[in-house]
């Protein structure tokens, strides 16, 4: 089985080296350490949120506005035209913003069979470095969907701004 095909089905492999199982090495900050990293997690998890929702209400907008230029497609100018491809671009990239879903955790058969048979301390260590692994994995793809959502905006922009000039003409 190939690193990438059992990296999906197993999850993210640990970013660290935990203590070897059997040795008497404690980790007394393993719990501010745990509680630290969960609490990025659930930040970033809201980060997650917040622009699935901006991308979510720039798609009805765009939407909105492709329905508005082109309820009448006899009387359509070209620059309305060009104003409705731009809100079609925009609700396209808004639909991309949306469609990755980057929500990812670890999976409990995993943590039952490989964390079970290891002392607690090694144990947490090892999800705590795995649990990192995921948030940076997660980051990435954050990255692509407020770029995905920049663009969107920026289309959308656009848009207002060619049927605003085209109904100034239109007067």
């Amino acid at each position: 089985m190939n690193a990438r095909l059992r990296a999906f089905l197993t999850g993210p492999e640990p970013i660290a080296s935990a203590p070897q199982m059997g040795s008497t090495v404690t980790l007394p900050a393993i719990e501010m350490v745990h509680a630290t990293i969960e609490r990025t997690l659930d930040s970033q998890e809201r980060r997650v949120t917040s622009i699935d929702q901006r991308g979510g209400v720039l798609l009805g907008f765009a939407g909105l506005l492709v329905g508005i230029v082109l309820r009448n497609p006899a009387g359509v100018a070209v620059l309305e035209i060009i104003g409705a491809a731009f809100a079609g671009a925009a609700a396209i990239t808004a639909a991309l913003v949306i469609a990755p879903n980057t929500a990812s955790g670890l999976d409990p058969l995993v943590v039952l069979e490989e964390y079970s048979a290891l002392d607690e301390d090694t144990g947490r260590f090892e999800i705590a470095s795995t649990l990192v692994s995921i948030y940076q994995e997660t980051e990435t793809r954050l990255k692509k969907k407020l770029f995905r959502l920049r663009v969107t905006t920026t289309f959308l922009a656009i848009s207002v701004l060619v049927l605003f000039i085209a109904a100034i003409i239109d007067l």
